[in-house]
């Protein structure tokens, strides 16, 4: 038999307090569910200011804002982040031309050592040691000073010659026996083969210079890597 109690001179028995209990949870989930849908604990406030340097508080951007720095704040009122503004196009450019300077940078670096590595690979199998260096250092300028030393004699003859056709063009010029214009024609063709072996003695110097400081360097860099294999 089922148990009775009374409520305000009625009486009710457990059965209907038990349903009527159940009826006030559902009830109670019902509303919960629904504040939960209305204000969501995640909701967030943004703070921005507008172009006459008003600050606003709102829970979305106008859409001319979303591409403004923001401060981002939870319901309660904490501070839960910032948003930088996105980047004008000036600005992207700039971006993506530096991403490309880098890129650049780095392609010449990288250039840089494996240019670096075939050389002191081409070092080590060249050479045995620092005397080896200096030998062939003293083989390839020797070719260059022959080459040199050749030059110079036939710039002497070139000077004899030039001033042997001078004195008959000076004297045909005196007597007016002869033909001075051929003799002047000889002239400009020796001073012309003079300016070319000039030039060419120049170079000559240039490239004794620029051997000698090949070699400085190659007998530098061997000691360092000698230096690191110890």
């Amino acid at each position: 038999m089922a148990r009775c109690f009374r409520m305000a001179g009625q009486p009710i028995t457990l059965l209907t307090t038990m349903i009527h209990a159940r009826s006030l949870l559902l009830g109670a989930g019902t509303l919960l569910l629904a504040m939960t849908i209305a204000f969501p604990s995640q909701a967030q406030l943004y703070r921005w200011v507008d172009d006459d340097g008003n600050v606003h508080y709102t829970d979305t951007l106008p859409p001319d804002r979303a591409r403004d720095g923001r401060s981002v704040f939870s319901r309660d009122g904490s501070r839960v982040g910032e948003v930088e503004r996105a980047p004008t196009p000036e600005e992207l450019a700039e971006q993506e031309a530096e991403r490309l300077r880098e890129k650049e940078r780095q392609a010449r670096e990288q250039e840089a050592r494996t240019r670096q590595l075939e050389y002191d690979r081409m070092l080590l199998r060249t050479f045995n040691n620092e005397a080896h260096i200096e030998r062939s250092r003293v083989e390839r300028l020797e070719a260059l000073n022959a080459s040199q030393r050749q030059l110079m004699a036939r710039s002497e003859r070139d000077e004899e010659e030039l001033e042997e056709l001078r004195a008959r063009a000076a004297q045909a010029e005196r007597t007016g026996r002869g033909d001075p214009d051929a003799i002047y024609q000889r002239i400009r063709r020796v001073e012309e083969r003079l300016a070319s072996r000039d030039a060419r003695a120049a170079e000559l110097d240039q490239a004794m210079n620029a051997l000698d400081q090949e070699y400085d360097n190659h007998l530098a860099r061997f000691r360092e890597l000698q230096e690191e294999r110890q």
